[in-house]
């Protein structure tokens, strides 16, 4: 299943796509710090399906509840949900965009992880549940299969690999919709002819 670094670029693309207004690259850091928050908030998204990682870490066994429900299109649905009630009570005000965004972030873990080259059993996924229990998975994986076994596994060169294929995966569609959402320079005054 893809790492933190593939969830987080599909999220930001989704996120910049529907939540950011166009500007021009000079403006670029106001910009992000107007909406820092939006971006938090669809990176989170974009990760909450991970969060069932969580009790298998306290026990020891962090795979243990990995994903199974947790990985649902109805878990993803009510992640991005919460998170945009959180948000709504936390700013004044939301961008129009907000809930869509919360929602194809996290929708968009599903579809990545399902995407996988999955290594272990039980292959795939739940990724209609409650409507099929089955386990999906791609016969046409997009992203590499992650050791995480061991601390050692976990920072295995495979792992290196696969975290940088994600990067050339993900990020010409995160740079493809920053560049669409850069403003050409417009110029004030029309150009003058030579003195």
């Amino acid at each position: 299943m893809p790492s933190p670094v593939g969830h987080s670029c599909l999220g930001l693309t989704l996120g910049v796509a529907l939540l950011l207004p166009r500007f021009r690259a000079a403006e670029w850091r106001a910009v992000l710090r107007e909406n820092r928050g939006a971006l938090l908030a669809v990176l989170l998204a974009a990760n909450a399906c991970d969060f069932d990682y969580l009790p298998g870490l306290f026990i020891g066994a962090p795979n243990l509840l990995h994903r199974w429900l947790g990985h649902s299109a109805a878990w993803a649905a009510l992640a991005g949900f919460t998170l945009w009630l959180v948000w709504r009570r936390a700013a004044p005000r939301l961008p129009r965009w907000a809930l869509p965004a919360l929602l194809a972030a996290a929708l968009s873990h599903i579809v990545a992880d399902y995407s996988d080259e999955d290594t272990r059993a039980p292959f795939g996924i739940l990724a209609l549940w409650p409507f099929y229990d089955g386990f999906l998975l791609s016969s046409h994986p997009v992203f590499l299969s992650l050791h995480k076994a061991s601390l050692a596994a976990a920072l295995s060169w495979h792992n290196v690999r696969a975290v940088i294929h994600e990067a050339l995966v993900t990020l010409p569609a995160l740079l493809a919709v920053v560049f669409y959402k850069l403003r050409p320079m417009r110029h004030d005054a029309a150009p003058t002819g030579s003195p």
